[in-house]
């Protein structure tokens, strides 16, 4: 990461400037199609946290920067305060500035909480990049930007026909189970119009979300997506990704076999990497990756403890664990039965 945070700037269209040979080879590094979304966000993206500041790559981020590169239909479930969302904006600026003829669809259920401060995290990105890095901008409004390089995002709210008539090379939902306050027959209007969108642009779908029920749309996607045999109960095929010691992962290669990623990291011992064997594509075709609180550094025990307190128990296990109370969990009582029970009542048993 650049030590000096660079002044904010804006590129006019086609704006042209002389480049030394080491900002010839930091774009290139960047413009990579493999790695260059993990490069560019972890060494030249910045978020506001207070300040601005440069955003941290933590081990989480890398996953969902790979599942974000690597699978055209993904579905993550993560607890509050991740950076889930910002990661997958700031991929959807790399993925606009470093291709051309891009369209991006971002969509969430609150316009003002949700779709401009997704909308505000890429325009602070791109206000922080080096002017000798991005493109030039042709429209810039609240909920769309355009560069030169012909590539758009768009911002908009959740509605039952958002998507209709556009054919986006990405669509982000942010959110989903809260869309439509949890209506799953409008959820699920939604979700059939996407279908016809990128099957006419081949393109990407990410979803994130915290859960709200047991029985939404992003529930039946992650509850597809977590399921990893096919219907004659053969196991689908795992992938193997590159990590560090710090549990990162250090390049966005798609390995199909443990040989494949093996001989690789052999190869680029400057990684300083070993082979993990990771999930593919669930029973519907998502990838998917689950975070809770335990991923995030600083929040311990006690620090869990103090928001189970002042957020209850129910309203912890959902925001924090990524469990709701419809979620079904085994119990085993005193007299050695073993009952399936919602969580919901589990609390109410416990506090009887």
């Amino acid at each position: 990461m650049i030590d000096n945070i660079p002044e904010p700037t804006m590129n006019e269209p086609n704006e042209t400037m002389m480049l030394t040979q080491a900002q010839i080879e930091e774009n290139k590094k960047c413009f990579d199609k493999i790695n260059g979304p993990l490069y560019f966000i972890g060494n030249y993206c910045y978020v506001v946290c207070g300040k601005v500041v440069p955003f941290e790559l933590r081990p989480y981020s890398t996953e969902f920067i790979y599942g974000f590169h690597n699978f055209d239909r993904l579905v993550i479930m993560s607890c509050r305060q991740t950076g889930k969302t910002v990661t997958a904006c700031l991929y959807a600026y790399w993925l606009a500035s470093f291709n051309k003829d891009q369209q991006i669809l971002l969509t969430s259920y609150n316009y003002d909480q949700t779709v401009m401060k997704n909308m505000a995290t890429i325009k602070t990105a791109y206000e922080y990049t080096p002017k000798w890095l991005k493109p030039g901008i042709i429209k810039w409004n609240e909920s769309s930007i355009k560069f030169d390089n012909g590539s758009e995002i768009i911002a908009k709210t959740t509605t039952e026909d958002c998507v209709r008539g556009t054919s986006p090379n990405l669509i982000y939902c942010d959110e989903l189970a809260f869309t439509f306050k949890g209506n799953t027959n409008s959820q699920r209007q939604f979700y059939t119009s996407i279908s016809p969108a990128l099957s006419a642009s081949k393109g990407k779908l990410f979803i994130t979300s915290t859960p709200q029920s047991e029985f939404d749309i992003f529930a039946n996607i992650w509850k597809g997506a977590r399921r990893f045999e096919d219907d004659d109960g053969k196991i689908l095929p795992k992938l193997y990704v590159l990590k560090n010691d710090k549990n990162q992962i250090t390049d966005l290669h798609k390995f199909e076999t443990k040989e494949e990623a093996e001989k690789y990291n052999n190869e680029h011992p400057e990684l300083n990497s070993k082979v993990v064997e990771r999930d593919g594509c669930g029973y519907n075709g998502f990838g998917s990756f689950l975070s809770t609180w335990k991923d995030v550094p600083g929040r311990t025990e006690e620090w869990a403890r103090l928001e189970r307190i002042n957020m209850g128990d129910e309203l912890f296990e959902r925001e924090y664990n990524c469990l709701c109370g419809d979620n079904i969990c085994s119990v085993k009582l005193k007299n050695g039965n073993i009952v399936e029970i919602p969580i919901k009542e589990l609390y109410e048993m416990c506090n009887k």
